[in-house]
């Protein structure tokens, strides 16, 4: 049986036999490969095709038929092999017959489904084929119908219009094949070698038709990524295509699945906006802190969501950004500047320098960022975000030294009478109560000491407790919804569990909270900034251009290379992506934030991967066993809208009331999962580690282990490790801020200097130019492991 659609995959569901000498194979669907035995030929042929012109079976189906039919979509095409020996027959007669439109023919299927190829063969009962006897007939007839269960075949054959193109079909078939010997059919390596060959035919005739000349769609790019050559032409190109379909992007949201998208993924965005906004909080000095976080990426995303010409992908705070925040604060808090007017003007620069990428339609170096720039990119994050976590916890310790003195000044003794106790008391190693006769002041912080170890335990039960989550998801416990459902919301439940522990478990302890957000600054001062305020001089406003440059280069690179994550063609999304309208309004929005003193926004590559798969569509009919197919998406911007509109309704006093109880080491025990996660899903950690592995240990599922020798792997692997030596290095430098500067040179590293020592085919394999994520099933996908870039 074959499928309208050509790329099905073909998979083994069943056999079933209707009498001793008819058998039906199943591949796609079903083949049947019938022998005829020594009958009358007229009598065959009046049983077979008396009923070629029925169009409906009237027959019962068996409750296993029904099941099968109930998985087979609805365009399903069968295949009929029909062999057999006849004494008459000198020689064998072949015919391989495509009707103009699939017939049912009554019982020759199992199932009643329409027939589109017949194939008879026909011969003498002693025919020699090769020796193997009137055996080779059924054979035969299973080899057949194996042909026609294989998609590219079936895409020759569909279209084929002489004897030629069926014996091409033919030999695309033998090209893709292996014979193994008996006894070696388990041979991994040989299997291993074997795909990589087959995936790189596959992938030359691909690009051989894509090279075809093919007559373009009005008003359609084949690349939206291309160079128009005229100002804003590409730009001018997006906004035509989503004047052209923002009506429907409406229309197309009256479906359940979006409401429930948007419900699990606000739980999902809240998580990272009060552990990036309560963390920038402390980083700032409570300059830019939640209350702007949640104010800034409500409203822009509300404004991204109607605006944007790709609403699938969701912007928000990401860690590069975060750690460039920082890094402004502690520049301008050392050199004595304003922060926020600094901050202003870096903004308007960076405005300015995407715009102009925008209008030159320099979006098209987006793809020059490959898997080796983005993994050290992301390692360097991630390092950066477990560096601060486990920082957190030290100079928690330094803070609030472990002592046997737990009697101190500040936190023992009543603040009515301190000179006479300490007049007529002397201080030892005793507790306080023991010693005074005092239980702790209420007037004062309790228990500094025990600080240190809760706030150690916060941060490893938090991180333990996140990790927990995602782990579940690809268990064996509970059903896959509930494992799917607490993977979603995990670290959000992390956070409530963790918060309910310090709430009522350490209600004694001096822990540093979060301050409580609300609608307005952190600090309470005006969210307008006076770009003049505070003296700024003409030196310090054309002074931040050069820190704007590296802010417009994290945001690009976070931004395109996020949308070409969404639009993954394996997503299958029909309207369209718009790169450089895009850029412009993530620009517009850095511009108006700097301007209201709110985070600078920017593509965020897990959210928007999660929201994308969470709205993917799979094919609802399909074989026992057959993996789930992505037939496409519900595009639309209901569900963008309803999370930021929600992230919005946060911020009433009676959930406000609740947020100002979160501890700040749950927080960094968010980061440290955050960080932990992102550096497990990198290729470039699995190839340090096997730096220490010898090679006859190496794992035989890893493909560029099977492609790569280890010499050359281990040397692209120090490369990588090089550059992420320089980019720590200066990171921990008073010029710490230049570290986007360095990512920006490995690009022309990798382009020009890298490929001098690796061949085409090695890099392929360490560096791919596309990541596939066909044929998952969106309860297992890991959105940490489906993007290189930083979280």
């Amino acid at each position: 049986m074959v499928s309208d659609d050509p790329q099905a995959d073909p998979a083994s569901v069943g056999s079933r036999s209707f009498t001793p000498v008819r058998r039906s194979s199943f591949s796609k669907a079903v083949n049947g490969s019938e022998d005829l035995g020594n009958r009358d030929l007229n009598a065959l042929l009046d049983d077979e095709f008396n009923d070629l012109q029925v169009e409906e079976s009237d027959h019962h189906l068996a409750k296993e038929e029904r099941h099968l039919l109930s998985h087979l979509p609805a365009d399903i095409e069968a295949t009929t092999v029909l062999v057999g020996a006849l004494d008459f027959l000198e020689s064998p007669i072949i015919a391989l017959v495509r009707l103009s439109k699939g017939r049912h023919l009554g019982h020759v299927t199992e199932v009643p489904i329409p027939v589109r190829f017949i194939f008879v063969m026909l011969g003498p009962p002693d025919y020699d084929f090769g020796g193997l006897g009137s055996t080779s007939y059924h054979e035969i007839g299973r080899s057949i119908a194996t042909l026609m269960a294989d998609k590219e075949v079936l895409e020759e054959i569909y279209a084929a219009e002489q004897r030629r193109d069926i014996l091409t079909a033919l030999d695309l078939f033998l090209d893709d094949s292996m014979v193994l010997p008996p006894g070696q059919w388990e041979d991994k390596d040989k299997l291993q070698l074997h795909n990589e060959a087959l995936a790189q035919r596959q992938k030359m005739r691909r690009l051989r038709k894509e090279e075809l000349p093919t007559t373009p769609t009005p008003g359609e790019d084949d690349d939206p990524l291309q160079r128009t050559g005229r100002f804003c032409g590409g730009m001018m190109k997006d906004l035509q295509r989503f004047k052209r379909r923002f009506v429907s992007d409406f229309k197309d949201a009256g479906s359940s699945q979006v409401f429930f998208t948007a419900l699990f993924m606000y739980f999902g965005a809240l998580a990272p906006v009060i552990t990036f906004g309560g963390l920038l909080g402390k980083k700032t000095g409570n300059t830019i802190g939640l209350s702007e976080m949640l104010i800034g990426t409500s409203i822009g995303g509300m404004i991204w969501s109607l605006l944007s010409a790709q609403p699938l992908m969701l912007i928000g705070p990401t860690g590069p950004l975060l750690v460039f925040e920082e890094l402004i604060y502690s520049f301008c808090d050392g050199q004595g500047l304003p922060f926020l007017q600094f901050r202003f003007w870096t903004g308007m620069w960076v405005f300015v320098i995407l715009f102009i990428v925008v209008a030159l339609d320099a979006s098209y170096l987006a793809k020059q960022f490959t898997r080796f720039t983005e993994e050290v990119f992301a390692f360097l994050i991630g390092f950066i975000f477990i560096f601060e976590a486990l920082k957190s916890v030290l100079d928690s310790f330094k803070a609030n030294p472990l002592s046997f003195d737990y009697c101190s000044l500040e936190h023992c003794l009543p603040a009515d009478n301190i000179s006479e106790i300490l007049a007529s008391t002397p201080l030892s190693n005793l507790s306080c109560k023991a010693q005074l006769g005092y239980e702790y002041s209420s007037k004062t912080p309790k228990n500094s000491p025990n600080t240190a170890l809760v706030n150690m335990l916060l941060v490893f039960l938090t991180f333990g407790l996140s990790y927990f989550f995602r782990y579940l998801r690809h268990s064996r416990y509970l059903s896959k919804e509930m494992r799917r459902t607490a993977s979603d919301f995990g670290i959000l439940i992390t956070i409530i569990v963790t918060v309910v522990i310090a709430r009522f478990l350490f209600s004694d302890v001096r822990l540093d909270l979060i301050k409580r957000p609300e609608f307005g600054t952190t600090d309470g001062r005006s969210l307008a900034v006076d770009p003049l305020g505070d003296n700024v001089s003409v030196g310090v406003i054309f002074g931040t251009i050069l820190p704007a440059f590296l802010v417009a280069f994290l945001v690009f690179v976070e931004t395109q290379v996020t949308c070409l994550i969404v639009t993954n063609p394996d997503h299958k999304l029909v309207k369209g992506q718009g790169f450089h309208w895009n850029l412009f309004i993530v620009a517009s929005l850095i511009a108006v934030s700097s301007a209201l003193s709110l985070p600078w926004l920017c593509g965020t590559p897990v959210p928007s991967l999660s929201h994308t798969t969470s709205l993917l569509l799979f094919k609802k009919t399909r074989a026992p066993g057959e993996r789930p197919k992505v037939t496409g998406a519900i595009e639309q911007r209901a569900s963008n809208l309803a999370i930021h509109a929600l992230l919005l309704i946060t911020l009433v006093p009676a959930i406000t009331s609740l947020l100002k109880e979160v501890p700040v080491s749950v927080l960094f025990g968010v980061f440290l999962y955050l960080g932990i996660v992102s550096l497990l899903g990198l290729q470039f950690l699995q190839r340090i580690i096997l730096l220490m592995v010898p090679p006859k240990h190496h794992p035989d599922d890893l493909a560029y282990v099977q492609s790569v020798r280890s010499v050359q792997m281990h040397r692209y692997t120090l490369i990588q490790l090089l550059c992420l030596g320089v980019l720590i290095t200066v990171k921990l430098t008073p010029a710490a801020a230049g570290f986007p500067l360095i990512i920006l040179l490995m690009v022309p590293l990798r382009k020009f200097v890298v490929t001098r020592f690796f061949s085409e085919r090695e890099l392929e394999a360490l560096d791919p130019h596309e990541t596939h994520v066909d044929d998952h099933d969106a309860d297992s996908l890991d959105e940490y492991a489906g993007t290189h870039l930083p979280i």
